[in-house]
């Protein structure tokens, strides 16, 4: 049995979906990022919005566990429809769609679309993946933009 075969459900379970790249805190984050984004999405993704986001980590170290919290800004760029977004937030890009959840197949041309805004993008050889572990890119966002051309 193919455990990849599409299945048709009448009440389907994916409330979302999510392909986020993080990227090597190399670098001071830079607030040009956002906008450099948008410039090359806002066609696809007009609307904008600003969100306060909490963010946490949990390490167990010898002394114990380490807890820490942080508030973070994260900007939204959304479709029309606001069915499907796309984030972007210090060392931070991802990708979200809400249901109903357009099939692999459907979903994984706007990562690529998105992932592409680096040349060699985080989505090369994504196609045949159903998922994949958390790697962080080489380098950060901001300098991938800024060397990338589109």
């Amino acid at each position: 049995m193919d455990p990849y075969r599409e299945i048709k459900y009448g009440n389907p379970p994916i409330v979302e979906v999510v392909a986020e790249f993080r990227f090597v805190p190399a670098e001071p984050w830079d607030l040009t990022v956002p906008g450099l984004v948008y410039d090359r999405l806002r066609e696809q993704f007009p609307r904008k919005r600003l969100l306060k986001v909490l963010e946490g980590e949990a390490a167990a170290e010898a002394s114990g566990i380490r807890q820490e919290f942080r508030l973070a800004d994260r900007m939204q760029f959304l479709r029309e429809d606001e069915k499907a977004y796309v984030q972007v937030g210090p060392d931070l890009l991802a990708v979200n769609h809400l249901a109903p959840y357009p099939t692999w197949e459907g979903f994984l041309p706007l990562v690529q679309n998105v992932g592409g805004l680096r040349c060699g993008g985080p989505t090369q050889g994504l196609a045949s993946h159903r998922a994949a572990p958390h790697q962080p890119a080489s380098r950060s966002l901001a300098s991938q933009l800024t060397s990338t051309s589109i």
